[in-house]
């Protein structure tokens, strides 16, 4: 019988942390959320274990959003950033920005969403409504790729303040720091919705699952921009 534990663990890297400040530049009035968990002990017989990996991404996704420590844990390594001044000249420094301490209330937020997504994914059939969720199974490649075409793209009020080849070494280093050569043992979901009460479900919303497999971590990236400005 399996016996593993899942638990939280800061994954913030200066690659990591640089991009999700560009992120919360380009979305003053919206949410940048990433955590990261560490799976360990017999995970034996299980889904983390599947030969048939990354087929059954969206089946590992759903798995691991049902476990209850994902609510329970959620608070140590949620990065809130600071809102950043207006946009500047590009500057490459790794210390741009600082996590800050996450509220008790947020993280009730990202607990309820957690198990929304959970609830969405497992009895969506069985409600009624016309809202759909469509996560999309990919790999670290085709996810920095969507990554670099988001900071290219900008936000609803800034525009990413580099060229394309400083959003394509942002979102590859941003990358390389999660999984360093493993990039073809790496599944990776994408959802463009935003699938919880987390998101400002206003002008975009975007999450990236990723699970690197050899090294069994998990890492979660929730980007939700807003053309609302902050009270």
């Amino acid at each position: 019988m399996a016996d593993y534990q899942i638990s939280a663990f800061d994954a913030a890297s200066p690659s990591v942390k640089k991009l999700l400040s560009t992120f919360q530049e380009l979305y003053p009035d919206g949410k940048v959320g990433f955590w990261s968990f560490q799976l360990s002990g017999d995970s034996a017989d299980t889904i983390y274990e599947d030969q048939e990996l990354p087929d059954k991404t969206l089946e590992l996704l759903e798995e691991f959003f049902s476990e209850d420590f994902v609510g329970e844990n959620c608070e140590p390594v949620l990065l809130l950033l600071d809102q950043q001044d207006e946009v500047g000249e590009w500057s490459a420094s790794d210390d741009e920005t600082e996590p800050v301490e996450m509220t008790s209330e947020f993280a009730g937020e990202i607990e309820e969403a957690l198990r929304a997504l959970n609830i969405n994914m497992e009895d969506l059939s069985a409600v009624e409504s016309d809202f759909d969720i469509h996560w999309a199974e990919s790999g670290p490649f085709v996810a920095e790729g969507v990554l670099t075409h988001l900071l290219v793209s900008g936000g609803v009020k800034d525009e990413f303040p580099g060229s394309v080849d400083d959003a394509r070494k942002l979102t590859g280093d941003f990358i390389d720091a999660l999984i360093e050569d493993r990039h073809l043992q790496a599944q990776v979901a994408i959802c463009d919705q935003a699938w919880s009460p987390w998101f400002n479900d206003d002008v975009g919303d975007f999450t990236m699952f990723l699970y690197d497999k050899l090294v069994k971590k998990f890492h979660l990236l929730c980007l939700s921009d807003s053309a609302e400005d902050q009270e």
